[in-house]
């Protein structure tokens, strides 16, 4: 235990002094999803992005009190962690007891992890319930301010995850999220389920000329990026 401990403690030092880039970059996932049955979908999405190039851990909030929710955060753990780990055995699962789920969530994202070994990205379900949609807003803007990678999801559970042929990327530009996009594009088409899927890229614009310009500027982008992607300009 000691020479592991020691090894993990150097690896952690050692990462703090590599310079980031956007090819090093890899996703360290934490996903706000609550009770695991109600939300699975965001177990299998958050395994398809990650797979073994970073680190996925599912957190399931219970508002409360310490005192008054201890016992319900064990039987959870129990009752929850050999299953998530029988079926996605590179997630961890952790129940953390906050005073509101929202604020919560943004505590959880900005202190989990050692280091440089931070969460750098998280994942949330979309809102059903009109009522919390300005405390979901917040929290999502906090995030955004503390530098997280966002992933909303929202699922249609008629029709699940789809057929695995197709990733439709909707682009902006780089200067928003478009980089983040390709690469989660990119990390998803290497899970055994898309690995036949085509990325498909596509954008809107104005005129003929933006589209010329457009068609070229996205097969450039392509090239660079080693990423094998069709490409649809939409007029």
């Amino acid at each position: 235990h000691g020479i592991w401990a020691a090894l993990v403690r150097s690896a952690l030092h050692r990462l703090r002094r590599v310079a980031f880039h956007p090819l090093n970059w890899r996703p360290n996932l934490i996903i706000l999803g609550g009770n695991p049955n109600k939300r699975p979908h965001l177990l299998h999405l958050g395994n398809h992005i990650v797979q073994d190039r970073g680190i996925v851990t599912y957190f399931h909030l219970v508002r409360g009190t310490v005192s008054e929710q201890a016992q319900v955060r064990r039987e959870l753990f129990e009752t929850y962690e050999p299953k998530i780990q029988e079926k996605f055995p590179a997630v961890f699962y952790r129940v953390d007891i906050v005073d509101d789920i929202y604020r919560g969530a943004v505590g959880v994202a900005q202190s989990y992890g050692v280091g440089n070994f931070e969460a750098n990205s998280v994942m949330v379900g979309w809102p059903e319930k009109k009522e919390r949609v300005a405390a979901y807003v917040d929290m999502l803007r906090d995030l955004a301010c503390l530098d997280r990678s966002l992933y909303v999801v929202k699922y249609d559970a008629e029709k699940q995850r789809g057929n695995g042929r197709f990733i439709h990327v909707w682009w902006g530009g780089l200067a928003g999220n478009g980089g983040l996009m390709l690469l989660t594009a990119f990390l998803i088409t290497a899970h055994y389920r898309w690995r036949n899927a085509r990325i498909v890229v596509l954008t809107v614009v104005d005129s003929d000329e933006e589209r010329l310009e457009a068609q070229t500027n996205l097969r450039k982008l392509l090239a660079e990026s080693r990423i094998e992607a069709d490409t649809r300009v939409i007029l």
